[in-house]
């Protein structure tokens, strides 16, 4: 979807579309879309620049962290940036970021493409180790089977030993 800066400047504009981002980069290697990203939202001008807030839903299979297997997952999200224009960036060389600044974007000419912006937002919105469910068995480490369908018959793979004062703190731990 592409975003007309210009049409923003005599009243704000909003939109309500479909967004096919399933085959970008960085989403497809994370989650498979189960159809298009809902979005909608409102392009506002303001004294620097424009305001972009939308609303995503969508509805994707993520894999488990442990084995691998399907996980549905649904997410309804929102986020807002502020579009400065080139030339308008901090010219230090360093520059502290501040909370205020991590949601800008600098763009050039009168148009945006709103599809990576949305697609960003889609990735971070997918958890950082998803699980099927909280006592996910994995998969075995020697044959790669699914402990979570049957027990593989393998024998348990003697930890190394300098991990048994990390192991001697856990059992502390739960007593």
């Amino acid at each position: 979807m592409i975003l007309n800066l210009l049409l923003a400047n005599e009243r704000p504009v909003t939109f309500d579309s479909p967004l096919h981002l399933g085959d970008l980069p960085g989403v497809k290697e994370v989650l498979s879309l189960h159809g298009p990203v809902e979005t909608s939202g409102r392009l506002d001008r303001t004294d620097h620049g424009y305001r972009l807030q939308v609303r995503f839903a969508f509805s994707a299979e993520i894999s488990c962290s442990r084995c691998l297997g399907p996980i549905s997952m649904k997410h309804e999200g929102d986020f807002e940036l502020f579009l400065i224009p080139h030339g308008q960036e901090p010219t230090e060389d360093e520059h502290l970021l501040t909370p205020g600044e991590l949601d800008l974007y600098y763009y050039d000419g009168t148009t945006v493409e709103a599809d990576p912006l949305v697609a960003e937002q889609v990735v971070l919105a997918v958890p950082m180790k998803p699980l099927c469910r909280e006592e996910c068995l994995g998969i075995c480490p020697n044959c790669g089977a699914n402990r979570n369908d049957n027990p593989c018959g393998c024998e348990e793979v003697p930890s190394d030993s300098r991990w048994g004062v990390l192991a001697d703190f856990k059992k502390s731990i739960k007593s």
